[in-house]
């Protein structure tokens, strides 16, 4: 009966507070700075809907972890479509800033005549990370001109990057297969029953699903051929047996091709709000390099360089900025230690009388021996290192 009465007269004393003349939802609105909220905002869209643990998604949430910083920057990971989907969305859905996508859906847009907009108006900051093409065929495929018309599976959707990539690769080529979308899992063993030509996987280099593959005697891992055209896009790489024992004979090579999974960007006019938090998010990226690669976070960390390059796209200024001013920094650094070398070896010089000598005349017959003065400090310090060097020799 007590419980009855205390629960009665909470239920009274909400309506109460409820009725009064400041509703709950206005207290806590009230309590809200809905610019500072939105200040710094950065919408990130990454990897298909169907890949709930996809690597982009996973990287984008670990962005938002460690360079989240209140009133200055909020990043929101974004589940996409794939990377056609993704490209779309950065160009005309609102709320995306940065989308995740593989660097040859520039070429697959330009070679299918759409989208044009995505070459004048998109960038990359950076370079996640490589991937590249693993063909698995079965044994009695010889060259990849050898697909031409057979079934060859390029990914689990229509959509995903793999597809896109395939498809941008084998037009170049100037090959047409009939591409199919299947279970990865599936279409190994649909080869095996030479129900399929084979696969094209994208993937990092020594991949455990590749690596995982029982060739059976009947499956293989075939080279792809390069060619000035396929420069423009993409990069050469090889395998070798030490990356897939399973489907490499020893002492050979599996040429192959390599392009990134990069971060684009619209490109937004200077000094407008969207292109000053992208640059806010660049810089707390690059930043905090460091942090991102501590234990727990994603391998793919450890390789991330906000230095790569990406072929066929131009960087964002903001990105090349921070490269820029970064490696001038560098350069200060080196010239600092290159100064205090000078000094040291200086002063080792003028605290040995021997030694000071022995070096004044080791530059004499330098000079006598070309046409140089080293008159400089570097210049100096380099002939001493030489000079270090003879003197070692010359008592050993």
């Amino acid at each position: 009966m007590k419980q009855r009465i205390i629960f009665a007269a909470w239920v009274l004393g909400l309506v109460g507070a409820l009725a009064g003349p400041v509703s709950a939802q206005e207290a806590i609105r009230s309590t809200i700075d809905e610019s500072a909220l939105n200040k710094g905002r950065v919408g990130i869209i990454t990897g298909g809907i169907e890949y709930v643990h996809d690597t982009y998604a996973r990287l984008a949430g670990e962005m938002a972890a460690v360079l989240d910083k209140e009133g200055e920057i909020r990043v929101l990971p974004i589940l996409g479509r794939g990377p056609v989907d993704n490209i779309k969305d950065l160009l005309y859905l609102q709320g995306i800033d940065v989308g995740v996508v593989h660097s040859d859906a520039l070429t697959f847009l330009k070679n299918q005549g759409v989208l044009p907009a995505a070459q004048r108006k998109l960038r990359y900051l950076a370079k996640l990370y490589d991937e590249y093409f693993h063909v698995v065929v079965r044994k009695d495929i010889e060259s990849i001109e050898d697909l031409a018309g057979k079934k060859v599976v390029v990914g689990t959707t229509s959509s995903s990057g793999a597809a896109v990539s395939a498809l941008t690769a084998f037009d170049i080529l100037g090959i047409e297969p009939r591409l199919l979308v299947d279970d990865w899992k599936v279409a190994i063993e649909k080869i095996k029953a030479g129900e399929i030509a084979g696969m094209v996987y994208s993937t990092v280099r020594g991949s455990g699903f590749i690596k995982e593959i029982q060739s059976d005697g009947k499956l293989k891992l075939l080279s792809l051929p390069y060619s000035d055209e396929l420069s423009e896009t993409y990069l050469r790489a090889s395998f070798t047996a030490e990356d897939y024992p399973n489907l490499i004979e020893a002492g050979t090579t599996v040429e192959t091709l390599q392009f990134g999974a990069i971060m684009a960007v619209y490109d937004w006019n200077p000094g407008s709000e969207r292109y000053k938090n992208v640059a806010r998010f660049i810089t707390r990226l690059f930043d905090n390099v460091e942090e991102l690669r501590k234990p727990r976070r994603h391998a793919r960390w450890k390789t991330f360089d906000p230095k790569a390059e990406v072929r066929g796209w131009e960087r964002l200024r903001p990105a090349q900025a921070w490269i820029d001013a970064r490696e001038k920094e560098l350069r200060k650094i080196a010239l600092e230690e290159q100064l205090k070398k000078v000094k040291a070896e200086r002063l080792a010089r003028e605290q040995d009388a021997i030694l000071d000598a022995q070096f004044a005349e080791f530059v004499e017959y330098m000079r006598a021996q070309g046409d140089r003065q080293y008159a400089s400090e570097d210049e100096l310090a380099a002939l001493f290192e030489q000079f270090m060097a003879w003197r070692s020799n010359q008592t050993q």
